[in-house]
């Protein structure tokens, strides 16, 4: 009777440690890193506005934040807090435009087929907003701000 008791417990402690080091082998393989899916530069020498994509999981959902840095060697001195795509919410195939209107106000413009979507923020909302094809227009020609 003991030494079944000590042959289970040897087995027990190996089947313990290859199911630690396999979760970790699996933990280490889904560890993803942020990468640029999207820049523009303002304008020659200056600042460099980015759409950074975040992975959420293992199976293709991603975060999107706003960015910016001076030069694409450099990391983002500016990375807004709170997403302004989620790949599970947001359905869209590629992001077309960044626009600038006017102070700390962008709107995104993101393309599913061939319908265009556009979405305003700033660096300080928690939630992008819908916006109208006709305003985005507006502000994009310097008519307007919202």
């Amino acid at each position: 009777m003991k030494l079944v008791n000590k042959i289970s417990l040897i087995l027990n402690g190996l089947f313990l440690g290859a199911l630690i080091y396999l979760s970790s082998v699996i933990y280490q393989s889904t560890q993803t890193k942020d990468s640029v899916v999207y820049s523009k530069k303002k304008y020659a020498g200056g600042i460099e506005f980015l759409v950074v994509r975040r992975p959420r999981n293992v199976f293709g959902d991603s975060l999107y934040f706003f960015g910016a840095r001076r030069t694409e060697t450099e990391a983002p001195f500016i990375l807004k807090y709170s997403p302004i795509l989620d790949s599970g919410k947001d359905k869209f195939e590629t992001i077309a435009d960044l626009v600038e209107c006017g102070q700390d106000m962008y709107v995104l413009v993101v393309k599913n087929g061939e319908a265009l979507g556009y979405k305003k923020f700033n660096i300080f909302d928690t939630e992008p907003r819908r916006v109208e094809e006709k305003d985005f227009k507006a502000c994009r020609n310097g008519r307007g701000t919202f």
